[in-house]
């Protein structure tokens, strides 16, 4: 499956080509509204998926520490340095601060390449929370259910409103329109160690 794209109508627009690495661009009010419902405070946040940057954005405007990572280097305006997350064998360290990985993960140009991320991350890295953006039927799949009674969420964050993710590359051409038209829902999945949670639902806050 690949991330529904911008537009009003039933059909993506063909004009959206799918990026070669799952490359779409969450609108800032998806991550505000994480933000809004997590106290990731006085943190070092990390996103190994960078990208342009836009979630990171969002937490350099909060005051956190941030640093970007991602397998090609997009010129996000962070501290980046370049790297495939499912190879690291070391991550960010802020001796003073705690470190929270918050990422928008590609989703379907390798099979189970979330999952697989999720995994990865619950496994090896030390973060205090860890959250991953991911179309609402991500929970709903059978083959889920080893991944979350092995790395319980402790939280589910519902989008309220359905967010548009077009094509990176496309959305300074998009200008006003790049995050309109949202067709998916879509959830955070936040890890906490020690993953034995009672998992907490909560639903951000609609901006309009």
């Amino acid at each position: 499956m690949t991330k529904r794209l911008n537009g009003t109508g039933e059909k993506p627009d063909p004009q959206y080509q799918r990026d070669a690495y799952d490359w779409y661009r969450e609108p800032p009010a998806c991550v505000e509204a994480l933000a809004d419902v997590i106290d990731f405070s006085g943190s070092l946040v990390w996103d190994p998926c960078a990208g342009g940057g836009n979630i990171l954005d969002v937490f350099k405007a909060r005051g956190h520490a941030t640093i970007a990572s991602d397998i090609v280097d997009r010129s996000p305006r962070h501290k980046f340095f370049r790297g495939n997350f499912l190879q690291c064998t070391k991550w960010p360290m802020a001796h003073d601060r705690p470190l929270d990985l918050i990422t928008n993960p590609p989703y379907g140009y390798i099979k189970g390449i979330a999952e697989t991320m999720m995994r990865h991350a619950c496994n090896t890295i030390p973060f205090r929370y860890a959250a991953f953006l991911l179309p609402i039927e991500f929970l709903a799949s059978s083959g889920r259910s080893k991944l979350f009674s092995e790395f319980r969420p402790s939280h589910v964050v519902i989008c309220s409103q359905r967010p548009s993710m077009p094509p990176g590359a496309m959305v300074e051409a998009m200008g006003a329109d790049a995050y309109r038209g949202g067709m998916a829902d879509y959830v955070w999945i936040v890890h906490k160690p020690p993953f034995k949670w009672r998992t907490e639902l909560l639903w951000t806050r609609p901006t309009a």
